[in-house]
């Protein structure tokens, strides 16, 4: 019995060594095999992806619009709205159509709440770029920047969230910055608080 299986075995493996067509077919479909891995590990190894045809067009005309936007916003820039008359910073814990719902003295840590700038003055068809800071004693904690073209004279709301995580963050005195086009405009501290 333990003759026959084998006898077969050098039978099957006489055959196949004799047979050209299934010798190259084999001998194909390892080197398709080891090909196909070694591209899947260069992939890996390299920290790169396989992408659809789609996809890599739609990147690439996205990424050839880049200088295009540059001209639009160095545009803009150029059109740098005139200092506001005033400004308002409200800190909440909700919004209502972008405005502050409610006024808060303090933050939670891990709960989201929202800083609303109120400006007033601005300049129709200004651009202005504003930046929120929120700070330690170590330095910028958490930063947002908007920028945004004044359609008429007169007052604008703009708004940002953030969420001070516990374990990045702990509780105590922070400052709230606001910035436009690179002026402070206000300076406030806040208690942000863990209970």
């Amino acid at each position: 019995m333990i003759h026959a299986t084998l006898g077969f075995a050098m039978t099957l493996r006489q055959s196949i060594e004799n047979n050209p067509t299934v010798w190259l077919l084999t001998t194909l479909l390892a080197g398709f095999a080891t090909g196909f891995g070694a591209y899947r590990t260069i992939l890996e190894v390299s920290s790169q992806a396989t992408v659809s045809k789609s996809e890599y067009e739609r990147t690439t005309h996205t990424a050839s619009r880049v200088p295009e936007l540059e001209k639009q916003i160095a545009s803009l820039k150029a059109k740098e709205g005139r200092t506001p008359s005033g400004h308002h910073l409200y800190i909440s814990s909700r919004l209502e159509e972008g405005r502050p719902k409610d006024i808060v003295s303090q933050v939670r840590l891990d709960e989201t709440f929202y800083l609303s700038s109120q400006w007033i003055g601005l300049s129709g068809k200004g651009y202005y770029e504003q930046k929120w800071q929120i700070l330690s004693g170590e330095g910028v904690t958490e930063e947002e920047w908007h920028p945004f073209v004044q359609k008429e004279d007169g007052e604008f709301w703009a708004w940002a969230s953030f969420t001070l995580r516990r374990g990045e963050v702990t509780a105590g005195k922070y400052r709230i910055r606001v910035f436009l086009n690179g002026e402070r405009f206000e300076d406030r501290e806040v208690q942000v608080v863990d209970d």
